[in-house]
């Protein structure tokens, strides 16, 4: 459906910022120092497993649409996000491109150009990996850190970001537990992540990272 296509990352672009000022370098290290604190709190791991319940809010409907399903992470392969309710589909990011699959069918490519492919799947895998210092480049970044966990608000830098993209706020602890995504038409996304570390991927899983 038109509407699990945008909830997956259709309409996420990235582009690069070059730093102008002081003021713009001094705001940089100290986001710099911040998001090295929360990766060093982030649990480093070649491969993670867990579910999710994804929260998309839209305008015209009166009530938010809401997905659970499976998530698997292969640090040097990709992201399989597997939807199990209320209708089965699957979306796949692995070397730079991003499929999707409806059901039992077969692969195809998400209808993104070169570039869109890229960044989206590069955005996606980095929010649930924990890999924020990547992000730096693309967004404007404030950090917030606590003994409980610590908080990620991301801002875009570039006009075309900004057109589809309000604001990510990320939430976790030694795992990425929360995101949230603020469209600028005013609608939102909001995804809640349960790690499951101690799954390893099954067979199924990996072969579709890796075959």
């Amino acid at each position: 459906m038109p509407w699990r296509r945008v909830m997956h990352g259709a309409r996420l672009l990235g582009v690069i910022w070059v730093l102008g000022s002081a003021a713009g370098a001094a705001q940089a290290d100290a986001a710099a120092s911040g998001i090295a604190e929360v990766e060093a709190r982030v649990r480093a791991a070649e491969e993670l497993t867990g579910t999710f319940t994804q929260r998309r809010e839209i305008d015209s409907l009166p009530f938010p649409l809401l997905s659970t399903g499976r998530f698997a992470l292969l640090s040097d392969a990709g992201l399989y996000w597997h939807v199990l309710s209320p209708a089965e589909s699957a979306l796949r990011v692995r070397q730079g491109r991003v499929d999707e699959r409806v059901g039992q069918g077969a692969w195809a490519p998400v209808e993104l150009g070169a570039t869109a492919q890229r960044l989206t799947g590069q955005l996606l895998t980095d929010w649930v990996a924990g890999r924020f210092r990547r992000l730096d480049a693309m967004f404007d970044v404030m950090v917030q850190l606590d003994d409980q966990g610590w908080t990620v608000q991301l801002s875009p830098r570039d006009a075309a970001v900004a057109s589809v993209i309000q604001q990510v706020r990320l939430r976790g602890d030694q795992f990425v537990r929360e995101i949230r995504i603020k469209h600028v038409n005013g609608e939102a996304t909001e995804i809640e992540l349960t790690p499951a570390p101690d799954r390893p991927l099954t067979e199924s899983e990996r072969g579709v990272l890796v075959d």
